[in-house]
């Protein structure tokens, strides 16, 4: 029996597993993408507690330029999405509270 560390994986895994069947889905739409609607977690961001090194990049960053007062430890967290969002609407960006390797250059070039 596999296990899956998280809801989001075990519904992309379920779901991928409904098109080898050759089950209708929702053609347009990738599993993990349907998983993270399904989860309420964005699908290009780590989950809470899991560690990553683009969002302590972010997390340094963001501190650095003064959006961001919380541990840089690499781990998703309401403090680090506030951060985000503050610094897009700041910048002018599109206000996602995601954080991208495009994101994350842009905010390191402006350091």
């Amino acid at each position: 029996m596999t296990r899956y560390p998280n809801a989001r994986e075990f519904v992309a895994a379920s779901l991928a597993a409904l098109m080898v069947l050759n089950l209708p889905l929702i053609s347009s739409t990738s599993a993990i993408e349907i998983a993270a609607r399904l989860t309420g977690l964005p699908a290009d961001q780590p989950l809470p507690g899991k560690t990553d090194k683009l969002l302590l990049r972010a997390q340094q960053a963001l501190a650095k330029a003064g959006f961001y007062k919380g541990p840089k430890d690499g781990r998703n967290s309401k403090a680090t999405t506030a951060a985000v969002r503050a610094y897009q609407a700041k910048a002018g960006l599109r206000v996602t509270g995601r954080i991208t390797k495009h994101f994350l250059e842009g905010l390191e070039n402006s350091l």
